[in-house]
């Protein structure tokens, strides 16, 4: 694991924050954009185990999103630490980015945009719809018969 990796997405991800203007401030994010596609592997959307901790991480409030960075596993980190760091760009710091502004953004979308895509359907709720039965139907009727005449089993 070549940890000036991490150090140098982090330094470029703290450089962003503090640009004096617009401009500025989208010529940083393409560097850090360009850093994180040129030195962090696609992630196999295939990859049960990665799409798991990637989901566990887009649950997370923001209050705990940079603990949990801290946390990652490094047979993980390289599948979904470029995710995090722009989670924790837009949620923690709140860089105010344009993507149509950015030179790198649609590369970034490209190669991390499924992991994202499958993490978050992940993270939805299921909800399967039971229909109801005559004896549902009956107790529902009864019930409120009960509340309209005070009335109690």
């Amino acid at each position: 694991m070549d940890a000036n990796k991490y150090t140098e997405a982090v330094r470029l991800l703290n450089h962003c924050r503090d640009a004096e203007d617009n401009v500025e401030l989208h010529r940083r994010f393409d560097q850090f954009v360009a850093h994180l596609c040129d030195n962090f592997p696609v992630p196999d959307a295939m990859d049960s185990a990665q799409l798991d901790a990637a989901a566990a991480l887009l649950r997370l409030p923001e209050s705990d999103l940079e603990a949990a960075v801290q946390k990652i596993t490094p047979s993980m980190e390289d599948a979904f630490f470029p995710v995090v760091l722009m989670r924790v760009a837009l949620l923690v710091y709140r860089i105010p980015l344009t993507p149509t502004k950015s030179k790198n953004f649609e590369e970034f979308h490209k190669t991390y945009g499924p992991l994202l895509s499958d993490a978050v359907r992940r993270n939805e709720i299921s909800y399967e719809y039971k229909p109801k039965t005559a004896q549902d139907i009956e107790n529902k009727a009864l019930t409120q018969l009960n509340k309209q005449t005070n009335w109690s089993s």
